[in-house]
């Protein structure tokens, strides 16, 4: 039972480190286009 917890805990933190990536780039996606809406707000 050991051996199976310790490995679902690895998966667990693999998952939340890719969790974390995606939410990274999520937030840089968002900020890339709210500054992409702007710029074409002011050239309108």
């Amino acid at each position: 039972m050991t051996a199976f917890n310790t490995a679902l805990s690895e998966q667990n933190r693999v998952f939340e480190q890719r969790v974390t990536e995606l939410e990274d780039d999520l937030a840089a996606a968002r900020t890339s286009l709210r500054r992409m809406i702007r710029s074409e707000n002011r050239s309108s």
